[in-house]
């Protein structure tokens, strides 16, 4: 069985994490999280800004649980 990827964690510099949605299944799941919609950006770009790295590192684990992805870059 193939996993096939949902979305996928495209910045994560500073206090900002940026999901990119390829499936609107994953829509609701970072909507429940505290992800917004970014303004001016393709429709499936959602951002949250974690106050601290306590709630980074529960955000990435809740994420990667879920199955999102992370892309490969400097942050």
């Amino acid at each position: 069985m193939s996993s096939v990827t949902k979305a996928f964690v495209s910045e994560a510099a500073l206090s900002e994490i940026v999901v990119k949605a390829i499936d609107d299944s994953v829509i609701g799941l970072l909507g429940g999280l505290g992800f917004v919609a970014v303004p001016d950006k393709e429709q499936k770009t959602l951002s949250i800004m974690a106050s601290d790295q306590d709630l980074k590192i529960k955000l990435f684990a809740k994420l990667r649980d879920e199955g999102v992805c992370f892309s490969a870059g400097p942050d």
